[in-house]
């Protein structure tokens, strides 16, 4: 009788076999729906043209989440200041001013949640939120105690991306 095998369990063993603990390859989580290459990319609707006017700084470490989180932005003619690190986006905070910013709470050299705390000291206003796979209610309290005021889960859809940004920045 010939060999069968789940080909769920051989495809997993074969990334775990690929991608070991040396390499830099992030999950995110399975789909809800059919993959669609473009799908994460689309929904800008008819009346977000205005959101083109929204200067967000955002600091991700990920290479893959910059490119999905500036294609969503750009979708709405947005050029936002993407950076790699809490020191870079505190360097941007200083020399420019923004709508919003979105902070990455893992990150090298500085992470989201000490960047937020000297933000904080500079400005009160700006609405700073926290991108996150991590949604313990203790991750929850410890990005509103370094300031920051929501946080958005990874991964997310462009859908959730442009509630949180009308929830704080005013469009005209």
């Amino acid at each position: 009788m010939p060999h069968t095998y789940d080909s769920r369990i051989y495809f997993a063993g074969l990334l775990l076999f690929i991608f070991d603990s040396r390499s830099d390859f992030h999950y995110f989580g399975t789909f809800k729906r059919p993959y669609n290459k473009f799908s994460i990319l689309e929904t800008a609707g008819s009346n977000d043209s205005n959101l083109s006017k929204v200067r967000i700084l955002a600091a991700e470490d990920n290479s893959v989440n910059r490119f999905v989180l500036v294609k969503m932005l750009k979708k709405w003619n947005i050029e936002p200041t993407i950076v790699s690190d809490g020191a870079l986006a505190l360097e941007a905070f200083e020399q420019h001013d923004y709508d919003i910013i979105f902070l990455d709470l893992q990150m090298p050299i500085m992470d989201g949640l000490e960047a937020s705390r000297k933000m904080r000291e500079k400005n009160q206003d700006v609405p700073i939120i926290a991108l996150t796979a991590a949604v313990l209610q203790e991750n929850r309290n410890e990005a509103s105690a370094a300031g920051m005021n929501d946080f958005i889960e990874k991964p997310f859809q462009s859908e959730d991306l442009r509630e949180i940004i009308l929830k704080y920045v005013p469009v005209l």
